[in-house]
């Protein structure tokens, strides 16, 4: 299935969404709120693509947020459902000045 930003979109103005507990957990510990992670998928940009995960395709997206705060969200979807797998904050070790490329190993 091809990764569609249409369709992660609409899902989520649809309020089609499932939080998984381990992406409520990490977003709470990392300070992280529910309303910059909808931010983050209804105006962020697709940075990775993973259409083989099972059980269904997903991708990380990234936003920088009003505050400034760059933030990454991994969501992975189906026909009805936007899953929200996880967000944290990106870390400069890992990523590149822009948070929108890994840093080669």
């Amino acid at each position: 299935m091809e990764i569609s930003l249409e369709r992660i979109r609409d899902l989520c103005e649809k309020r089609k969404i499932k939080w998984s507990i381990h992406a409520v957990v990490r977003y709470q510990e990392r300070g992280i709120t529910r309303k910059e992670i909808i931010e983050c998928i209804r105006y962020g940009d697709i940075i990775e693509e993973y259409p083989t995960d099972y059980p269904n395709p997903s991708c990380l997206m990234f936003h920088c947020m009003d505050s400034n705060k760059p933030l990454h969200v991994v969501v992975g979807y189906n026909e009805n459902t936007l899953f929200v797998i996880t967000a944290y904050r990106p870390d400069f070790d890992i990523w590149k000045g822009g948070f929108r490329e890994r840093k080669e190993r």
